[in-house]
């Protein structure tokens, strides 16, 4: 889970944040929450996100464990 203080999100735009080149400052390439979104894809992970805005964000990440047994295991 992460915490951040920034000025936050409208809820409305918080889908558009991960498209790729989406970005609110105009000096960065908007790449990096497009490349966790597609990460937790092929994990089969989740993000949860939530936003009060002037107040920051909060992000929730949930990636499902997978036990594989191996020959030696019962």
């Amino acid at each position: 889970e992460i915490d951040d203080t920034g000025p936050g999100m409208p809820v409305e735009k918080i889908a558009q944040m991960f498209q790729r080149g989406y970005s609110t400052k105009g000096k960065n390439r908007g790449i990096g929450l497009f490349l966790v979104s597609a990460a937790l894809d092929k994990l089969n992970g989740t993000m949860d996100v939530s936003s009060n805005p002037g107040d920051g964000m909060n992000f929730l990440i949930r990636i499902p464990l997978t036990v594989i047994k191996g020959s030696n295991d019962d």
